[in-house]
């Protein structure tokens, strides 16, 4: 008979080797690549436009320029003419007109007084101007 047959005993493997543990590289050091160093900037050169470029005309010699009206002035000069009513009204040509009632010496009757001109002070001006140029008249007359 034979021997009994033996049982082979597992064969070891060889472990795996272990890994090594290196020291670390040290890390590479980032790279910036940034502007160039800023030159010293010069201010930029800023030119006005004339008014007349921009469509500006400026009071020629021949051209009076004419205030605005000061309210308390107007408000006096109404006051003294006796005025029942006043309106400035802006026209569709773009012209202002100033209507005033004058009373006259008859009861219940007014005159009719009125500026136009292109601008508000202008245009009250003239209906005052008007106005009392009428009640001189009037007065004179008397």
């Amino acid at each position: 008979m034979g021997l009994p047959a033996q049982a082979s005993a597992p064969q070891r493997q060889p472990a795996a080797p272990a890994p090594q543990r290196q020291a670390a590289a040290p890390a590479a050091r980032p790279v910036f690549r940034g502007q160039a160093p800023e030159q010293p900037r010069r201010p930029a050169t800023v030119t006005m436009p004339s008014p007349e470029q921009l469509g500006v005309r400026a009071a020629g010699a021949g051209q009076a320029v004419v205030p605005a009206a000061d309210s308390d002035d107007t408000g006096a000069r109404l006051r003294a003419l006796g005025v029942d009513c006043s309106r400035l009204e802006h026209q569709d040509d773009g012209k202002y007109c100033f209507l005033i009632l004058v009373p006259t010496d008859q009861p219940g009757r007014s005159h009719h007084v009125e500026g136009r001109a292109a601008t508000q002070g202008e245009a009250i001006r003239l209906a005052l101007e008007r106005a009392e140029a009428l009640r001189r008249t009037a007065v004179a007359a008397r």
